[in-house]
């Protein structure tokens, strides 16, 4: 495969003055365009949109170190925003419930101004505006723009009540956790399928080729979703063959290591997710088999 020409700063450079709108605007008419350059300009935009989401979320979680009373919407790709730190916890533990909204606290995975306490994602704030209303959560105009959508909380918190509310939320993940997963035997190996999953589900959730998440993507989402349930079929304290889930993990894991590489050779995910994915995925063949291993000779004696 010829090596692709690295992207010039100043081509980048160009597109500097957008913001992330402009830009997916930018990359859906060069997507399209038979021009000579779009090629070029298409890698350029690109990345000035991966720039300008590293810049976003910088100014977010800023803002969210000493945030006492605000919602704080950022504008993600493909119409989603986002809540991220102290943001999380308001909405998650004051307002949910009191609007009846389903959400779902995930882990942040950016490798840039990590969220600590998680993201929520949602497809629009259309809907979301008129239930926040009804309980006079209102939009702060002057504070917001086309990227960022603050609100005005009527009460501010101080920085006991926030920790309070952390850990609130903290207990309500470990009692989750109890339920799924009382005993955790090799932890090391249940963290290294957690984060597997959970690439190999964003990477291809938020991929723009189609034919992509459907095939490849909907493929090794239930092959790593088959590795968890093996896993916790093994974790069960009344397995009464734990051998066959560990063999069926060994199995899962290289069949993952294999689509890796021809996730790799489609270039359909960065290299620094590959990169990490495939280390997970060589721990886990490593401590799986090795634990078999141990085990099958512990029945031959």
């Amino acid at each position: 495969m010829a090596k692709q020409a690295s992207i010039k700063p100043q081509d980048i450079e160009k597109y500097a003055n957008l913001n992330l709108h402009e830009l997916e605007e930018v990359i859906e008419k060069l997507s399209s365009s038979a021009h000579p350059s779009a090629k070029a300009d298409l890698r350029a935009a690109r990345q000035a949109l991966s720039n300008r989401q590293r810049v976003i979320k910088s100014k977010v979680m800023e803002f969210e170190q000493f945030n006492d009373h605000h919602l704080l919407f950022f504008d993600s790709t493909s119409g989603f925003s986002k809540l991220a730190g102290h943001s999380v916890l308001f909405f998650s533990m004051t307002i949910a419930d009191r609007i009846h909204w389903r959400y779902s606290v995930k882990v942040d995975t950016d490798h840039y101004s990590v969220s600590e306490d998680g993201t929520i994602s949602f497809r629009s704030l259309e809907g979301l505006n008129e239930l926040l209303a009804a309980i006079n959560i209102f939009p702060d105009p002057e504070r917001s723009d086309a990227e960022f959508h603050y609100y005005k909380l009527a009460k501010v918190y101080t920085e006991e009540q926030i920790a309070k509310l952390r850990d609130n939320s903290q207990r309500d993940a470990e009692r989750i956790s109890a339920i799924i997963l009382p005993k955790s035997p090799l932890p090391l190996l249940y963290d290294a399928i957690s984060q597997v999953d959970r690439t190999i589900y964003y990477q291809f959730k938020h991929i723009s080729d189609q034919l992509a998440r459907e095939t490849v993507g909907r493929r090794m989402i239930m092959e790593s979703y088959e590795l968890m349930i093996q896993y916790l079929e093994y974790a069960r304290v009344d397995n009464p063959n734990p051998n066959a889930n560990l063999a069926k993990m060994i199995e899962l894991t290289r069949r993952l290591r294999d689509g890796m590489a021809y996730v790799n050779r489609l270039q359909l995910m960065h290299h620094r997710e590959i990169c990490q994915t495939l280390e997970n995925l060589v721990l886990i063949d490593r401590i799986t088999s090795k634990t078999y291993s141990k085990a099958v000779q512990a029945t031959k004696r």
